[in-house]
């Protein structure tokens, strides 16, 4: 089957919390696809109505991970998307540049990566604590893997249907190091990944987790690491 996006590609739109920002967003999502998108809304105080396309709803704050996972497995198990071929993560709070996600779907690849530090310009709204600990972890990954990607904790992403059905769901976190673990998934196997350009937002009206949230985060990725360094994904 030759690979069309228009046709074997979905959008996932982790959300929560930013509602004008997912409005926003979903004003740059072309209207054919809005029924192959799905918001997954995890348990924000005010849930958004009205939406031109799906929607799950978590009654309760589940965690980042658990918001993508609900997603996921939406279009991998629900009768009538078995032509969906690739998914696209997009977040709802409107940070990375959908349409370099929507460009890179063009093409079919079991992971591919916007990398904010192929974008120089980026650099003058990074935070600095953030935009340090992705180099170093980043470059830990690298070191242990001997691979040379430039941003593996980017929150653009696409995967393919193929790559998401070999993921050890159950062994998985709900929390944020969620993505880390999917990646260290594929260091572990070998499985390509490809990077692309994205700008992002880091002004006032986007996500952010809090520093210490981040020291947590980065200790799970290392330890994310070190099990798939022994092979335990």
């Amino acid at each position: 089957m030759t690979y069309n996006r228009e046709q074997h590609c979905a959008i996932v739109i982790p959300h929560y919390n930013t509602l004008d920002s997912l409005w926003r967003l979903i004003e740059k999502i072309p209207p054919s696809m809005l029924p192959q998108t799905l918001v997954i809304d995890d348990g924000s105080i005010t849930p958004p109505t009205g939406l031109p396309c799906p929607m799950i709803r978590h009654q309760q704050n589940k965690g980042y991970g658990a918001a993508q996972q609900s997603g996921y497995l939406h279009f991998l198990h629900t009768e009538g998307f078995e032509q969906i071929q690739q998914i696209a993560m997009v977040h709802g709070d409107n940070q990375y540049d959908f349409h370099a996600i929507w460009q890179a779907a063009l093409e079919l690849h079991n992971v591919q990566l916007g990398s904010r530090h192929l974008v120089p310009s980026i650099e003058e709204r990074y935070p600095w604590w953030r935009k340090w600990g992705n180099h170093a972890l980043t470059g830990i990954a690298n070191a242990t893997f001997k691979t040379q990607h430039t941003d593996l904790h980017t929150g653009a992403r696409l995967y393919s249907r193929q790559f998401l059905g070999q993921l050890p769901w159950e062994r998985l976190s709900t929390d944020f190091v969620f993505d880390q673990q999917v990646l260290c998934f594929a260091l572990q196997h070998q499985i390509p990944m490809i990077e692309f350009p994205i700008a992002a937002n880091y002004q006032d009206d986007v996500s952010s987790i809090s520093f210490r949230r981040s020291i947590t985060y980065g200790l799970g990725c290392l330890q994310s690491l070190w099990a798939a360094k022994r092979a335990r994904f």
